[in-house]
C-alpha cells in the first residue's frame, strides 16, 4: 500500500511518480489517503496517471480511506466518478 502524505504538493507528486514507477507494470496498487490534509491539482494529476497506467496493464487500483480533504479535492476537479470507482475496487 502506498500511503499518501499529509501535504500533497508538487514535491509529493514527484515522489509518488517515482514510487509508482518502481512498482513496475501489472502490479496491484492500493493508495491510502487517510493522512491527506492538503492536496493540489498536480498531485492528483500524477495519482490519476499512475492509476490509469496500472489499469492499462491490467492491474487493480484502489483508494483506501480517503480523507475529507482528498475527497473534496477530487470532487472539486469533477472526479467524483473516479473516486467512486476506486472505492468500489477496494471493496471488490
Amino acid at each position: 500500500m502506498i500511503g499518501l502524505p499529509e501535504i500533497c504538493d508538487i514535491p509529493a507528486a514527484v515522489d509518488l511518480q517515482a514510487r509508482c514507477l518502481d512498482l513496475g507494470p501489472a502490479q496491484e496498487i492500493s493508495f491510502s489517503g487517510a493522512a491527506v490534509r492538503r492536496c493540489g491539482t498536480p498531485f492528483i494529476q500524477v495519482l490519476l496517471a499512475a492509476a490509469n497506467a496500472a489499469k492499462a496493464s491490467g492491474a487493480k487500483v484502489d483508494l483506501a480511506d480517503p480523507s475529507q480533504v482528498l475527497r473534496e479535492s477530487l470532487e472539486g476537479l469533477g472526479l467524483t466518478a473516479q473516486l467512486v470507482e476506486w472505492e468500489q475496487e477496494k471493496n471488490a
